[in-house]
Order: C-alpha cells, then structure tokens, then sequence
C-alpha cells in the first residue's frame, strides 16, 4: 500500500466546493477515499458533488455554527459508517485595507470563519 492510498477513509472537505477545498477532495477520491463535501454556497455544492461522482456527497454547513458542525459530523458517521479525515480548508482573506479603514464587523467574520471554524470542526471530528 502507498502511502496516498486512503481507501478506507471517509473525508469531510470544508470549504470543499471550489478552489482547494475542491482540488483536496478530488485527490481524496482519486486515491480512493469517499469525501463529503461542506460549504455553504448550495450552487457550488451541487456542482462540485456531481463532479467528483459517487464517491462524493455534499452538505451545507456553516462551520461558524458550532450545532451545525456537530450536526454534520454527526451525518457523515450515520450516512457514511465512520469519519477519519478532516481537510479544513474554509476559509476568507477578508478586505485588503489598512487597520484604521478595516471595518470591524469584517475582521469578526474573517475570524468567526477562519479561527473558531477551524476550531469547530477539530473539536466535533
């Protein structure tokens, strides 16, 4: 067995619907893992699931949400027989400004997503 082969593994890919979430999950799948995919944007979801084919299902959770995050594990475990792997890959950048012009209610969401969702999903899986 190579080291990349993740054929027992089921994957919750956050952040999974476009950029490296989607890259994470597709190589998941391609080295044999089945993978769900998290985001909150259902459009995206939807395409990338069906894109990346059987092996790989979708589910809106918003990792700001610490219920929600819960919840979604929960689903994986119920649907899935089991969760070993967590890619965190949500995540913004936020405004590009300096610190006098930053709103505030910006930085609060760039770390409400950033930190306390990373923080959720390790602490639920």
């Amino acid at each position: 067995m190579n080291r990349y082969d993740l054929a027992e593994d089921v994957a919750i890919v956050t952040g999974g619907a476009q950029g490296i979430g989607f890259a994470i999950a597709k190589r998941m799948i391609d080295s044999g893992a089945r993978v769900r995919l998290w985001d909150i944007d259902a459009g995206l979801l939807e395409t990338a699931a069906k894109s990346l084919g059987e092996r790989c299902s979708a589910a809106m959770v918003d990792i700001t949400d610490f219920e929600a995050c819960r919840a979604g594990a929960e689903s994986v475990v119920e649907d899935m027989g089991k969760l070993s792997v967590l890619a965190n890959s949500a995540g913004i950048s936020g405004k590009n400004t300096t610190v006098a012009d930053y709103p505030i209610d910006e930085w609060q969401r760039v770390i409400e997503l950033n930190l306390n969702g990373t923080f959720y999903t390790n602490k639920v899986v």
